[in-house]
């Protein structure tokens, strides 16, 4: 039985506990003019987030029971959270999946969305000329469904449909192979630019971490594409990661093995982004689970979710223009999808459920995470690093804030222990006529505005190196600016632990 309780543009989704082995997932749709189901943007990335929390699909499991809610039933076994690329044209969305192994004749399934409120669910092969085996992957280029193919013997390949039909392969030779036996593993459009003006689709197709390949033109002789190209690219690396790809406005990202890189739209590939502590790589070289990796991107944020060397979920930020990584931030998605200023999440804290994630704080930014107050911190890197051999003291500090809650202060040493504390207390507040008492607040005073508040250090910090940590509780009226302190010399040398 599913209770509404989260909703993501226009989805109501609940979680659920149903019995084995076999489970029935009802997901109710809310239809309003500008968010409903005739987007069929909005019902890839909600399908491909469902198909998230999906152990495993078989043919004419899906069933439109309303125009407002569908049912998927299914048997509960293997893992969650596999891979399932989608490409979508007018009528189709195709998905790939490693549940769908080939047993009867089912390579690859399909919604159709004929009725774009009734979608319906398919499985089999293509016509005319069937897949010779499960692809790997699909993507839509040219008008057409290229699928990723991995035969046991043989070259991999892509082999592409019919143009407007992802469901038939009249030509049998509309194949290209790279060169070698070595798995392919993704693929993604990619335009490039032309040097005599415009734009030039392309499809860049990766070849594990050893290799790239750039794809374009169309099979068919004498079309507007151009000839049917394949050319490598000028960095022998690539990606086990496919869910790791996503399109930017600066060109397509992917995880390589050495961290998060760029093809840019001359097809270039860049340096690692982030590497030499300019920004996030640790994380991502050391990824143990590559295949299970999730980023997306709109305008001006890129996501990653990732699993760390620890085991631990985590999901990592970057603002594109600036290229500045933060994060880890607190709610990891097992599934991310970007829809118009905001992403759509399936987060691992709450399983079968699928969340709004906003990327920028607006009027009704709420701060209270599945049940959890919201926190923040802010920490410096080790301080000094000036090289002047010698203990220091900080007499005054200040940090320019605008707060209406208490924040709390550390001093750490390089081994993580407390040298200090404090707790800077809230900032004044504007005045209301009517519920103020009097001489209690400033007259037209600003509502949190950024201004000096003064750690009040007990007693002067001594440190050889130490790292300053602010935090607090998140809320709207939170305003952070620069750090400021004065600090003396001391005339000894740095002692271990101080």
């Amino acid at each position: 039985q599913f209770t509404s309780t989260q909703h993501a543009v226009g989805v109501y989704v609940g979680s659920f506990t149903a019995p084995s082995p076999r489970q029935t997932l009802t997901v109710s749709f809310t239809e309003t003019a500008d968010h409903g189901f005739g987007r069929i943007d909005l019902l890839a990335a909600t399908l491909q987030a469902l198909l998230a929390v999906i152990a495993t699909v078989s043919p004419a499991t899906l069933t439109a029971i309303s125009s407002a809610s569908l049912t998927i039933s299914y048997l509960v076994s293997g893992a969650s959270g596999n891979l399932f690329p989608v490409s979508a044209n007018s009528t189709d969305i195709a998905v790939t999946t490693p549940f769908l192994a080939g047993g009867v004749g089912n390579y690859f399934g399909w919604f159709d969305i004929t009725n774009p409120l009734a979608p319906t669910w398919n499985a089999g092969n293509t016509a005319v000329n069937p897949l010779i085996t499960p692809p790997t992957a699909v993507a839509q280029f040219n008008n057409r469904a290229y699928f990723l193919l991995n035969p046991p013997n043989g070259q991999p390949g892509l082999e592409a449909t019919d143009v407007l039909n992802p469901l038939q392969v009249t030509n049998g030779t509309y194949i290209l192979t790279f060169s070698d036996s070595q798995p392919l593993t993704a693929l993604a459009g990619l335009p490039l630019s032309n040097q005599l003006g415009g734009i030039i689709q392309s499809l860049i197709v990766f070849k594990g971490d050893s290799n790239m390949y750039q794809v374009t033109g169309d099979p068919l002789p004498n079309t507007a594409a151009g000839a049917w190209t394949r050319n490598t690219l000028n960095v022998a690396t690539g990606t086990f990661a496919p869910r790791s790809i996503t399109s930017t406005p600066k060109g397509l990202m992917f995880l390589s093995p050495q961290g998060y890189r760029l093809v840019d739209f001359t097809a270039q590939v860049s340096d690692v982004i982030g590497a030499n502590g300019a920004g996030v790589s640790v994380p991502f070289i050391n990824c143990p689970i590559p295949s299970r990796v999730a980023a997306a991107s709109n305008a001006s944020t890129m996501r990653v979710g990732l699993t760390n060397v620890n085991g631990q979920q985590q999901e990592f930020w970057m603002d594109i223009a600036r290229g500045v990584w933060t994060g880890p931030h607190t709610f990891p998605a097992t599934m991310i999808a970007p829809y118009k200023n905001t992403f759509i999440i399936s987060p691992i804290a709450v399983p079968n459920s699928i969340w709004q994630s906003d990327w920028l704080q607006n009027s009704g930014s709420i701060f209270v995470e599945a049940g959890t107050l919201l926190t923040w911190a802010y920490q410096t890197a080790m301080l000094p690093d000036k090289g002047e051999m010698a203990q220091h003291e900080a007499h005054e500090m200040i940090l320019l804030l605008a707060n209406d809650q208490n924040v709390n202060v550390v001093a750490a040493d390089e081994g993580g222990n407390a040298i200090s504390s404090a707790s800077i207390l809230p900032g004044t507040v504007t005045s209301h006529w009517g519920d103020t008492q009097w001489a209690s607040s400033m007259w037209y005073g600003q509502a949190y505005a950024l201004s000096p508040a003064a750690v009040p250090w007990p007693d002067p910090v001594i440190y050889g190196r130490t790292s300053l940590q602010f935090t607090g509780a998140s809320d709207s009226l939170l305003r952070i600016g620069a750090l400021q302190f004065r600090q003396e010399i001391l005339g000894y040398s740095p002692q271990p632990g101080v």
